[in-house]
């Protein structure tokens, strides 16, 4: 064959990609003669290798015949180096490639190149495995490139630039300051001798994004997206600065949420998505992100968008446990938003595939656990929370000190409590919790989680402490909340606990802080029906504290909307007749009588229909209301009902109680005391 039919033909190859044609080259008497046809096939073998090694497949026979075909030159084992390092998270394809450059350095020991390639591939060696040992190689390697780069400014700025990223890995590995600041050191010499890449302003602003963490310091940030941006306007095509940079925005936003940072980061991945589309640390982000930012503002429609590219990322890499972490709890959080029982298994299913893939991996047991927490709450059933509790004792198997399993079976105790009124599950719930902290856990919905314990303790012991302990624990969560995503929940739990602590002290204040806190509660959630209940309260009681029947009006609408959104609201109805009876006995003028007539005669409405609902306190409010009307035969007829429920309070607070005055002076009352026994 003609040098210029094997030209065409390996040409036909190389644009085909139809590597299996390459078999009819296997013999040195088939390879082209001349130097142009000779460097095409070295660069099929090269490709067909790199193709097999992607396939996850041995390549070690083409590039063998690459080197042949090319006569040992350094530059193939050069490029065999470079090939076998894009895999570089696998130590043993790290091993080839050192292999390879070192054959490159044998056949030429000034190659710069190759000395640059050994000393990163001992360095990456060591930044997987944390072996110093792979660093001092690497350093050693940098000493002798020194020599071939002492007459080349570039060759040092390069130089400079793999000395900082040795430096970086270091710190990693070590967790020592001193590192990081020895690497921006070398990034400023490679700056200071033109070192102009991409690559080396990624790295740049990578390091920086690692030291404004490490020291809290937002200059840092701010200087890291400016390098970013630098690499991509260098190289528009370049995927791994779009990567990196959508990767440290999306870290700002998990710390601060801003839809600012959210909208970066989703335009950095799109970007990157332009240039290599289907890739997993792409589409694994890039979910994160989505799913991240539509939890943080509790917005399911932001879930449900993200949600796909987990799916896709599964198809290019299903072997990953960390995939399965992040998708499980965006499932967990959409089932949670929607009240969706189908996203809740899907979760369940998709973290049991992690733990098999990571059997001690504690933050799939974490979220095994929150699964079940979750099923709890559907379904009103201890036997999930128990479940949960399990899951999160089988992840502290271990690691016995982890804070973030100690949170979840805070949460979980908690919840059994509730549902058994049980006050010595909230103590061990609160004693979770405190271990948590104790461990380094200060995530605003850990300080809200454990607040809401302590209120729940001090309501259902009637315990002022711990009231005041949860108030607390709301506040530190609310000052560590991003502005930007207020918690409506937060905010609901906190106007609560300021209620039931204004009920503790008779302070105007605290109902005060209660109605501010809940009504903007209702400003980010207005259809929270809960909220609307309770700022009801809160104002139903400031009023009647210090005599304001503005307050006890507002309340009276409150009450009619959270009517109008749960008709069968029993508490509502009982709380909206009560306010009404108050304002009837604020209107002591009588010229007014018609008007006081019209709230007692709504208040007896609303009492009524709240008892049919089965209230057990509207039995008691009735009696006095009677009382009040000088109907002493139903008041008495209320108060025994209110006996016999068990929901009657001490026999001394009968006695003052302003409201039985009519009531106390009958005979039917005298009997009723001299039988009374407080339940």
């Amino acid at each position: 064959m003609s040098s210029y039919s094997e030209k065409k033909s390996l040409s036909a190859i190389l644009e085909g990609g139809d590597f299996s044609q390459l078999e009819e080259y296997k013999s040195p008497s088939s390879w082209p003669t001349d130097i142009e046809g000779r460097k095409t096939l070295v660069h099929l073998f090269l490709k067909a290798g790199e193709q097999k090694l992607r396939a996850g497949t041995d390549a070690d026979t083409l590039f063998e015949r690459a080197s042949q075909v090319a006569g040992g030159s350094a530059d193939v084992f050069f490029r065999q180096g470079v090939i076998f390092e894009k895999n570089e998270s696998s130590l043993a394809m790290l091993k080839k490639a050192q292999e390879r450059y070192q054959k490159a350095l044998d056949v030429d020991g000034a190659f710069f190149d190759a000395l640059v390639g050994l000393g990163r591939t001992h360095a990456k060696s060591g930044a997987i495995t944390g072996d110093v040992e792979r660093f001092s190689e690497a350093a050693a390697v940098y000493a002798s490139a020194d020599v071939v780069a002492a007459d080349n400014i570039m060759f040092q700025g390069l130089l400079s630039w793999q000395r900082a990223l040795l430096a970086y890995w270091e710190g990693n590995a070590s967790g020592e300051v001193s590192d990081y600041h020895r690497a921006l050191q070398h990034y400023s010499e490679g700056r200071e001798c033109g070192c102009n890449i991409p690559e080396f302003w990624t790295g740049y602003a990578t390091l920086l994004m690692k030291m404004g963490a490490t020291l809290r310091r937002e200059d840092l940030y701010e200087e890291a997206i400016r390098y970013y941006n630098k690499a991509v306007d260098l190289d528009p095509k370049y995927f791994g600065g779009w990567l990196a940079m959508g990767n440290a925005l999306m870290n700002l936003y998990s710390n601060k949420v801003s839809e600012k940072l959210f909208a970066d980061a989703h335009e950095a991945f799109a970007m990157a998505s332009t240039i290599e589309a289907h890739n997993y640390h792409l589409l694994l982000n890039w979910a994160r992100l989505i799913t991240m930012s539509g939890i943080a503002h509790y917005d399911s429609q932001r879930v449900r968008m993200g949600l796909p590219k987990f799916a896709d990322a599964q198809r290019l890499n299903a072997e990953d446990p960390a995939l399965y972490r992040y998708w499980g709890e965006a499932l967990i959080a959409q089932g949670r938003l929607l009240e969706t029982l189908n996203f809740l298994r899907q979760a369940e299913n998709t973290i049991a595939k992690g733990i098999e893939l990571a059997p001690e991996d504690v933050i799939l047991w974490y979220h095994y656990g929150a699964c079940y927490n979750e099923y709890g709450k559907y379904f009103d059933d201890e036997r999930y929370c128990l479940q949960a509790i399990e899951k999160f004792n089988a992840g502290l198997v271990f690691d016995e000190d982890s804070s973030l399993l100690y949170y979840g079976l805070g949460v979980s105790y908690s919840t059994l409590a509730e549902m058994r009124l049980d006050d010595t599950l909230i103590k061990k719930s609160c004693q979770c919790f405190a271990k948590a902290y104790d461990g380094g856990e200060r995530a605003p919905i850990f300080f809200s989680s454990w607040g809401l314990t302590l209120m729940n303790y001090g309501e259902m012991m009637n315990d002022h402490n711990a009231i005041v302990d949860a108030i607390g624990k709301f506040e530190n969560a609310i000052a560590n909340t991003p502005e930007e995503a207020p918690d409506p929940e937060l905010y609901y739990h906190y106007g609560c606990s300021l209620d039931l602590l204004g009920d503790f002290t008779a302070n105007e204040e605290h109902y005060e802080r209660a109605i501010e806190a809940l009504t903007y509660t209702l400003q980010l959630d207005p259809g929270n029906n809960d909220a609307c209940y309770s700022l009801g309260l809160a104002l139903s009681h400031l009023g009647t504290l210090v005599s304001d029947v503005d307050a006890l009006s507002k309340a009276l609408a409150l009450f009619e909307n959270a009517v109008g959104g749960d008709n069968e609201d029993d508490m509502a109805w009982n709380e909206w007749g009560m306010t009404l009876l108050y304002i009837s006995q604020m209107l002591q003028d009588p010229a007014q009588q018609n008007e006081t007539q019209q709230y007692t005669e709504g208040a007896e409405e609303k009492l009524l229909r709240a008892v049919f609902l089965g209230n057990i306190p509207a039995l008691y409010n009735l009696a006095a209301l009677y009382s009040l009307t000088n109907n002493t035969d139903a008041a008495i007829h209320y108060l025994r009902r209110s006996y016999e429920s068990r929901a009657m309070p001490p026999l001394d607070d009968i006695l003052n109680d302003d409201w039985l005055q009519n009531l106390r002076n009958t005979p039917d009352f005298q009997d009723f005391v001299k039988g009374f026994r407080t339940p």
